[in-house]
């Protein structure tokens, strides 16, 4: 186990504690929220079983799939025919077949051994290596003009480092594509520290200024950042609603008032066991439905509006 000793933004150790069981905390000089203390080593993604499920749950791929070709959108205005991307932490490689699709050639990297099989089964040209291990090798297809880290820059423990490797693989007129879970979105504020987007493998937390911050400080520059849902536009229209402006915080005060009440009357919460992942929000516990035109047309308004979970944000060096 190792500790922060400081800051990764500022550089500064002025920690306040926000959720005590995973030692989370918010740096009191510029509001970077990490966790203080590290337990998770080198071999915990390669041979975590989790990554296996997902790969036998179709209609987890299924979905998986469908925010690919939403983030691929997002993208089409500064790709460029025959360039070359870079998946960080490819996962099934849904990305990396979009944009192959395109006409891109498409490389990645990911530590798990069970994604990894599965994304080179498809064809993809993926290494089974931690980025920083599989740097030498990818430094040989380098420059990039897309380098793509999709919820893997909130579990780095170095993200510093990790960007300044990447500013060496990366072409001069090229892109970083950062997508990660936004502290400050308003399913966040609903539910606070007491469920959603907690987990050990978390190590970081941002919002929309620390991420800039952490950016700026990597020589990087922000040039587009929006929230999205993941697979948000198949989402039930009761999971999008209570993204909704007032709806959102109407529900959250009907929330804590309900916490309070109970505590009134001595009835604590009970405790969160599983530490080890972030719960997502699904109604009915099941993620393939019958949606109608509604829910589509609602999803693309929660876009609009910038009300999703996730910040999605393009950088350039």
């Amino acid at each position: 186990m190792s500790e922060f000793k400081r800051c990764v933004i500022c550089g500064r150790y002025s920690p306040k504690m926000l959720y005590a069981p995973l030692k989370i905390v918010k740096c009191r000089v510029c509001g970077l929220i990490y966790r203080d203390e590290v337990d998770i080593d080198n071999n915990y993604y390669r041979q975590l079983d989790r990554y296996h499920q997902y790969l036998l749950d179709d209609e987890r791929l299924a979905a998986r799939k469908r925010d690919a070709v939403f983030r691929f959108n997002l993208l089409k205005t500064i790709v460029r025919p025959q360039c070359k991307v870079l998946d960080i932490g490819a996962n099934d490689g849904s990305f990396m077949l979009e944009a192959e699709k395109a006409g891109l050639k498409a490389f990645g990297c990911e530590p798990n051994r069970y994604a990894a099989e599965y994304s080179r089964r498809l064809g993809l040209k993926v290494i089974d290596k931690y980025f920083e291990d599989a740097f030498a090798e990818l430094k040989e297809e380098a420059p990039f003009h897309l380098v793509a880290l999709f919820h893997v820059l909130e579990h780095l423990p170095d993200p510093i480092k990790t960007l300044g490797m990447i500013k060496g693989i990366i072409s001069p007129d090229g892109y970083l594509i950062i997508e990660v879970p936004d502290i400050s979105s308003p399913i966040s504020r609903i539910f606070s520290w007491d469920d959603l987007r907690i987990s050990k493998e978390h190590l970081f937390y941002f919002d929309r200024r620390t991420l800039n911050d952490l950016l700026k400080k990597s020589g990087f520059s922000t040039v587009y950042c929006h929230r999205k849902v993941w697979d948000g536009l198949n989402r039930s229209w009761l999971e999008n609603i209570i993204r909704l402006p007032a709806i959102s915080e109407a529900y959250m005060l009907l929330r804590r008032v309900k916490n309070k009440s109970k505590g009134f009357f001595g009835i604590k919460p009970p405790p969160r066991k599983n530490l080890d992942d972030n719960i997502e929000l699904w109604c009915s516990g099941k993620m393939q439905r019958r949606h109608y035109p509604f829910s589509y047309v609602l999803g693309r308004i929660i876009f609009q509006l910038n009300r999703g979970d996730d910040l999605f944000a393009i950088a350039r060096h």
